[in-house]
């Protein structure tokens, strides 16, 4: 099926976090992995987000036909912001019929506020591009979930309501997750299964490591959690060979 653009929402690793051209050498923060967020949303002033060599850019090769790409993802993203986006890019008819969407779902751990109008802050605490929460020693995760079930709940209607949404448009949607722990799947495997929940295996796809700047030693290094390039191009394989055989 040849598809009009493709979409991409998630995290980092959907962003392409620690890629080679994801690092700004020249200006205040030359020695940080830029993670901007998304500030166009029209076909035609979208301007290039997230690195080149991210699974999704890769992707759109694989779909040839020169097929338009757009990536959403926001390192640090929590499922919540994903769908801040998705939507974002709906409210302005940018997401049309027979566009190809493929989101990579997150850990229902990763916390995300909004406030102030429609200003989205995903720095909780101030300082950190997003938060990964461990339910068992941090006491925050529980100011807005009461326990595991109940985040898996909520991260599940979120889910829901972006398919709905893109459904409801004539989109095509796949639904992946990054094979990280903590994911809704685990506890409501009957209710993800409706969503055709795929896993990435981005983790097991880690053939090589993304690298960030080290603010004691100096110097770029593994940062031992993404994947490099390699990483990338078998997780866009991956995908493609899904596609290919569940249509």
């Amino acid at each position: 099926m040849k598809y009009n653009s493709l979409f991409t929402f998630g995290c980092s690793w959907t962003y392409g976090f620690g890629l080679p051209d994801m690092f700004h050498l020249s200006g205040p923060r030359k020695h940080y992995n830029i993670a901007e967020v998304p500030t166009n949303f029209t076909k035609k002033t979208y301007k290039p987000h997230g690195s080149n060599w991210a699974w999704g850019k890769q992707l759109a090769g694989l779909l040839g036909d020169n097929i338009p790409f757009y990536n959403f993802a926001v390192s640090g993203a929590s499922n919540k912001e994903i769908v801040h986006w998705i939507t974002k890019c709906i409210q302005n008819n940018m997401i049309e019929p027979n566009d190809l969407v493929v989101i990579m779902w997150t850990s229902i751990g990763t916390r995300w506020m909004m406030y102030d109008g429609d200003e989205p802050i995903n720095q909780f605490p101030p300082g950190l591009p997003g938060l990964r929460i461990r339910p068992d020693v941090d006491i925050v995760f529980y100011a807005d979930y009461h326990n595991l079930k109940e985040a898996s709940i909520v991260n599940l209607q979120y889910m829901h309501y972006a398919n709905l949404m893109l459904n409801e448009i004539g989109a095509t949607v796949k639904n992946y997750y990054t094979d990280q722990k903590n994911k809704p799947s685990e506890q409501f495997p009957h209710i993800t299964s409706t969503l055709n929940l795929t896993n990435a295996h981005l983790h097991e796809d880690r053939v090589d490591f993304a690298e960030e700047y080290n603010a004691k030693t100096k110097v770029r290094q593994k940062d031992r959690h993404h994947g490099g390039v390699q990483s990338h191009t078998k997780t866009a394989l991956r995908i493609h060979k899904n596609m290919l055989t569940n249509g």
